[in-house]
């Protein structure tokens, strides 16, 4: 049962990819070949799949308002990656160039811009205005999120809470709003959308602190290449405890090195991982993952009937965190 709702969620998502495309059609020749190079390598849209599944869970029925807030969470998503790599001066995302690095920063903050306001346009198109206050908080949310790393990037410096704060702006109030409009879709009651957003926001945070390990080594992801994170000078959490636990001398010097770490540096890069391992920080994260997860999984089974779409959505959750 689980294979052919895994199927179903499959064949949705490329109705949905195919409604993008539509309704970003443009005659403007530049625009459209950066629409069709840019939405080519999609990922695992785990966003948008968090919309099927959950309207399936509760309505057991996929709708056409249904696939629309999969297209809105997907285009926001999408538009923030853009944006993200402009700030970061990323030229590579899952192996291919960005946008940016293609086209620069000029006309990649306002293909960003383009992204996002077809996502509103197709909101008010159809009329879907209960939307439209969870698309625009969160994408006020999201960039607050981005200006607080920032900020935190160029001190060099955090907190366990102020890290917390960015992931759960930043990364969550994404995957908590797909989970909400889920429900939105199918007139799920203003209870059942509240509690599909706490479902999303613990996932949320889990899946970043699960990703935030594959910068480690720790497991591996095909998208996403080792210490990026650490050379882009953006601490984690698994160096952030780590920092807390040190010596003040210890943590002073990992963090020249963190000021100092480039694309080339493995030496750095090595010494900074032998700390963490040795105070614990790969481990304290993991459990953060664990009680996070857990979180979830907890919700879910207090305020949802059991079906073989509870347990799709269960299995997805598995699927996107790692555990150990």
């Amino acid at each position: 049962m689980l294979k052919d709702i895994s199927l179903l969620i499959t064949k949705e998502l490329s109705k949905v990819n195919d409604y993008i495309n539509r309704c970003l059609y443009t005659e403007n020749p530049i625009i459209q070949q950066v629409i069709q190079y840019s939405f080519q390598h999609q990922g695992k849209q785990l966003r948008p799949q968090l919309v099927l599944i959950v309207a399936s869970v509760l309505g057991n029925d996929i709708t056409e308002k249904t696939r629309r807030g999969a297209a809105l969470v997907s285009l926001l998503h999408h538009a923030s990656l853009i944006h993200d790599d402009v700030v970061d001066e990323a030229t590579y995302r899952r192996h291919e160039k960005t946008v940016n690095a293609i086209w620069g920063n000029k006309l990649a903050v306002l293909f960003g811009d383009y992204v996002l306001a077809n996502s509103l346009q197709i909101a008010i198109e159809n009329q879907d205005y209960d939307f439209l206050p969870m698309l625009t908080l969160t994408t006020q949310t999201m960039s607050e999120g981005e200006i607080l790393q920032l900020r935190q990037a160029q001190e060099i410096m955090a907190s366990e809470a102020t890290y917390l704060e960015i992931i759960q702006k930043k990364t969550a109030s994404l995957l908590a709003a797909s989970c909400a409009m889920g429900a939105m879709s199918v007139s799920a009651s203003q209870e059942q959308i509240e509690i599909m957003y706490a479902i999303g926001e613990q996932i949320g945070m889990a899946f970043q602190l699960s990703d935030d390990l594959i910068d480690y080594g720790i497991t591996t992801n095909a998208d996403k290449a080792t210490f990026m994170d650490l050379k882009a000078h953006t601490l984690t959490l698994p160096l952030i405890y780590a920092l807390q636990q040190a010596s003040a001398p210890e943590a002073q010097n990992i963090l020249s090195l963190v000021k100092s770490c480039n694309t080339a540096d493995t030496k750095s890069t090595q010494e900074i991982l032998l700390l963490i391992n040795r105070v614990g920080g790969i481990n304290y994260t993991l459990q953060k993952i664990n009680s996070y997860q857990q979180k979830a999984l907890e919700l879910i089974k207090t305020h949802l009937r059991p079906s073989a779409y509870t347990d799709a959505l269960v299995a997805l959750i598995h699927k996107m965190i790692l555990t150990q």
